[in-house]
């Protein structure tokens, strides 16, 4: 058995472990080679943080690994980590994991965070063995677009990203957003996503992020001072003419969020649940 980093791996080698790996996974992944390679650039692939177990030089396990400086803080992010068929249940993902925080150490690296199913109990109990501690609860929806009514827009539109560089996303969004949905994500891939800004004169309303083509909503903000004024039904019904999907999805918003009634109300329904869990080294 052989640990080492993903650094001189093929991306179709490193795809057909993945496919290997979660094809009995309890969501049905819909995974194209290309649309790997997107997640990984959205999510900030480091390759040197990432490893995989070899066993007679095939993949056996993986652990793909983003990294960014979030808060001064040196942050890896398990975008995905999976183990063939063939290896499931013989303690390769706990090896993974031990090789993370050894990395961790060596590099004095500050957090490493995940999201893990909620009902997925045998992983959550894995990453607590290890130092992992639950953060909070995020919660996953989605809504075919013509359930959706047609909302009155009563701000001025703007298609302007630049009008984002001003502003504290936390506050917009009332939490930190998840690594995936955050303007970091956005910034890797720009060109694969669409922007509206509404604008109150020279003030942000409200913006919201979707994907040209698969619907995935990254953000609705909200400046707090329009909270009362139905701002997130004016941005989805704006994105969803933005995004050739039949279906609008919005992923990992915080539990309890003033974002998460909201858009219950609005007839999205929540499709399944995460934990975020966090390893802190300080």
């Amino acid at each position: 058995m052989l640990i080492e980093n993903l650094e001189n791996t093929e991306l179709e080698e490193i795809h057909k472990a993945f496919i290997d790996a979660f094809s009995e996974y309890e969501i049905q992944i819909d995974m194209p080679i290309a649309k790997l390679e997107e997640m990984l650039v959205v999510r900030s692939l480091h390759k040197g943080y990432s490893v995989c177990c070899r066993i007679d030089d095939t993949i056996a396990g993986f652990a793909l690994i983003g990294y960014r400086l979030l808060e001064g803080k040196r942050t890896i992010y398990d975008i995905a980590t999976g183990t063939i068929k063939q290896y499931q249940n013989q303690g390769v993902g706990g090896i993974l994991i031990r090789s993370l925080k050894e990395a961790m150490v060596r590099d004095q690296l500050d957090r490493f965070q995940l999201e893990v199913l909620e009902n997925n109990i045998a992983a959550q109990k894995l990453y607590e063995k290890n130092g992992f501690a639950k953060s909070r609860k995020l919660k996953c929806y989605s809504t075919e677009k013509n359930q959706l009514r047609e909302p009155e827009v009563t701000y001025e539109i703007a298609e302007d990203d630049s009008l984002l560089q001003t502003i504290r996303e936390e506050d917009y969004l009332g939490y930190q957003p998840a690594w995936q949905n955050s303007l970091l994500s956005y910034q890797n891939l720009k060109t694969r996503y669409r922007v509206v800004v509404l604008k109150d004169k020279t003030e942000i309303a409200g913006y919201g992020l979707v994907h040209k083509e698969n619907g995935d909503i990254l953000q609705l903000g909200i400046n707090p001072r329009y909270r009362n004024e139905n701002i997130e039904g004016q941005l989805v019904g704006l994105l969803k003419e933005k995004t050739t999907a039949n279906e609008l999805k919005i992923l990992n918003i915080e539990a309890d969020s003033v974002l998460s009634h909201k858009i219950e109300k609005m007839g999205f329904e929540n499709l399944i649940n995460q934990f975020e869990m966090v390893l802190s080294m300080a």
